[in-house]
């Protein structure tokens, strides 16, 4: 099934640069977590199976995309967090330790998450991203806002 939206989507993730087999995949999971929500690790399991990779940031996108008060799992988010010396750990092990890491490590990131938006800082941050982009106030999930304010910190 084709559709409008899926080649720019697939450009703005990346999933452009995947094989079709895996392309295919990945949009059918998309579709079907539209109406079944999978976990992060279900997802990682069923993205495995395409080309035996651990697809942790396509997974996170994918969850993030269907759930906006999920964040996401990227590279930035990961080091921002202090995250990125577990996984980077995780490099070595068989691919059923990396997604149970993987799981641990998301669960992480989203109590981060939690408690950053529910803290005096989180709740300042959110109200100067409204007035910074005040036509997305009411647009954007507390998470999202979240999402780009940490994947925006490179430490430029």
């Amino acid at each position: 099934m084709k559709s409008a939206w899926r080649r720019p989507f697939f450009v703005f993730r990346r999933v452009i640069y995947r094989s079709k087999d895996w392309q295919n995949r990945y949009y059918k999971l998309l579709e079907e977590q539209t109406k079944d929500k999978k976990t992060f690790g279900e997802l990682l399991h069923l993205l495995y199976g395409v080309d035996n990779s651990v697809e942790v940031s396509f997974a996170g996108k994918l969850i993030a995309t269907v759930s906006p008060e999920e964040p996401i799992w990227d590279k930035y988010v990961l080091k921002n967090l202090g995250f990125d010396k577990e996984w980077n750990k995780a490099d070595g092990l068989c691919y059923g330790e990396r997604i149970k890491v993987a799981v641990k490590i998301y669960e992480g990131i989203k109590d981060w998450y939690g408690g950053f938006i529910d803290s005096e800082e989180g709740k300042r941050c959110i109200e100067k991203f409204d007035e910074g982009l005040p036509e997305y106030k009411d647009r954007l999930t507390a998470v999202k806002k979240v999402d780009y304010m940490v994947w925006r910190c490179r430490g430029e």
